[in-house]
């Protein structure tokens, strides 16, 4: 096939994992996972194109809560994966002190402006619900592929039509 066509598929590639990018960063519900998305062009060319989009979750340099924004979590989840801070499938997470004796954290909701002190009696733990879903790497997705895939239905075409022309033409064989 064409190197004209891998080229063109290789664009369309970039320019769409570019976007991706671009937008699901924008609807992203937290700022840290913004610098931790980013995609790969696993294969472009004229049988199609294998986009990866990925989200770094690493408790290192990442976002390991991204996933939980994306998907839900705890009771909430809308995904059958679970977490090890959780109790069975779908069921509350467990969030102990890491650093501290007790937890301390700022209330929010009907306890806005209130420090909350989780006592070691009782096991020092919050049993939390769960987030609901805020999808930003799915809906981003969506949007790209649709409309992506009406800019290449004319991209291909004039790609084949300068192709052919181009191709056969130079070589000395007649069209049809």
């Amino acid at each position: 096939m064409s190197s004209r066509l891998v080229n063109d598929s290789r664009y369309w590639a970039d320019q769409m994992g570019k976007e991706i990018v671009a937008r699901a960063s924008k609807k992203v519900p937290h700022p840290a996972i913004a610098p931790n998305i980013w995609y790969d062009i696993v294969s472009a060319d004229e049988t199609g194109i294998n986009l990866q989009v990925h989200v770094d979750t690493s408790e290192e340099k990442g976002s390991p809560f991204a996933r939980a924004f994306e998907y839900g979590s705890g009771l909430r989840a809308t995904r059958a994966a679970t977490s090890p801070k959780q109790e069975g499938n779908r069921g509350f997470i467990i969030i102990k002190p890491k650093n501290y004796p007790q937890l301390i954290f700022a209330g929010t909701n009907q306890w806005e402006g209130l420090t909350i002190r989780v006592p070691p009696m009782g096991g020092g733990v919050v049993h939390h619900p769960g987030i609901a879903p805020q999808p930003y790497l799915h809906p981003a997705i969506e949007a790209v592929r649709i409309k992506y895939k009406r800019l290449m239905a004319k991209g291909l075409m004039d790609s084949i039509k300068l192709t052919f022309t181009k191709d056969f033409w130079n070589s000395g064989q007649m069209i049809g």
